[in-house]
This record gives structure tokens, sequence and C-alpha cells, in this order.
């Protein structure tokens, strides 16, 4: 811990992530269940993570919107082959 001329005390941070420097199995299910959370939309909480929030949202995105292209293929097959 350092001091400041004005008295205040400067604490030094841990990184904000719990798994930022860990591959334990834990911590991946920890960022599982983060990336599981994140809403396709976005959120403001998200673009406050800064880089590491757009590129997961962009992640999230990018999967919700292959599923759903999926989806609809896999509807349209089966529309064709009851035809």
């Amino acid at each position: 811990m350092m001091r400041t001329g004005s008295g205040a005390a400067l604490v030094k941070r841990e990184p904000s992530t719990p798994c930022a420097n860990d591959d334990s199995a834990s911590c991946r299910n920890q960022m599982d269940a983060f990336f599981r959370s994140i809403p396709p939309e976005g959120s403001l909480g998200l673009l406050a993570l800064g880089a590491v929030g757009v590129v997961a949202w962009r992640k999230k995105r990018d999967a919700v919107a292959a599923a759903a292209l999926e989806s609809k293929s896999e509807q349209e097959f089966h529309k064709e082959s009851d035809g």
C-alpha cells in the first residue's frame, strides 16, 4: 500500500475477473456461466467491462444468430420432407 501526499491510501487492486490467471475447471465453469448469462441484446454492464465485455457480447450475439439460423433451416427441412 502506498500513501499519497494528502494521506490517502492507494490500494493495489486484484484483477476484476476471479479467473484472470487460472485455468482450473471451476474457473472455466464460472466463465461458462457468465457467457450463458449475457443477454443477446447486450447490456450497459458489458460495455462497462470494456473490450472484454464487447467481445463476450459479440460472441454471444453470433452464437444466438447461428442457433436461430440452424433452427430455421431444420424447420424448413422438416416442412419440405413432410409435404
